[in-house]
């Protein structure tokens, strides 16, 4: 039963970070107007990968989820277009790769952390920011690597850790809390339910 509940973990996982590629984040607000109340929604301009890879790790542990991502991170080496620009063997000369080594290595310490830390939500916040900010230094890091010039490598930073700072970030939080909530239901459907009877 455990063995299978890891696989089903282990394909979903996968999946969740292929369509998370190029599902972008939108938040959904109700618009009231004379023809009646209608839907619209806001689009944060960034995927939902990572926020996805936080979800599933932070809510269902990090070992199985971590594997996902490694045979993610291969499939798309060799050749088949799952990342946000495509795939194949030159993708290890991408100024992106760093960030997602840096995602690969923080997909297992939050799924670690997740396993110890889940008493408050605020921690499951803090595990993820902790976390994306290292991302993101691995990344910076990574970037120096194709910036022949001080200019080139602020501007990389630019386009890809600061402007879509915000938006991540919010949307970090907001998928922390969702992870608390699913893992505190986990939770209270493995305690053994007290049955009352009446005498």
């Amino acid at each position: 039963m455990i063995k299978l509940y890891k696989v089903l973990l282990f394909f979903i996982s996968l999946l969740l970070v292929f369509f998370g590629t190029f599902l972008k984040v939108r938040l959904p607000f109700p618009v009231w107007s004379r023809y009646g109340l209608s839907w619209s929604s806001i689009d944060f301009g960034i995927t939902s990968q990572q926020c996805l890879i936080y979800f599933i790790s932070l809510s269902c542990g990090g070992e199985t989820v971590f594997i996902s991502q490694i045979v993610y991170f291969f499939l798309g080496i060799i050749g088949l277009p799952i990342f946000f620009y495509g795939g194949g063997i030159y993708y290890l000369k991408y100024p992106t790769l760093g960030y997602i080594i840096g995602s690969l290595i923080s997909t297992w310490f939050i799924g670690k952390s997740s396993l110890f830390f889940y008493i408050k939500p605020f921690t499951f916040i803090k595990v993820s920011l902790i976390n994306y900010f290292f991302i993101h230094l691995l990344g910076i890091l990574y970037l120096m690597l194709f910036s022949p010039t001080w200019t080139e490598w602020i501007a990389l930073i630019l386009r890809y850790s600061i402007i879509p700072l915000p938006s991540q970030l919010f949307s970090i939080c907001l998928f922390s809390i969702i992870a608390f909530i699913v893992q505190e239901f986990f939770i209270f459907l493995k305690k053994p339910q007290k049955i009352k009877t009446s005498l």
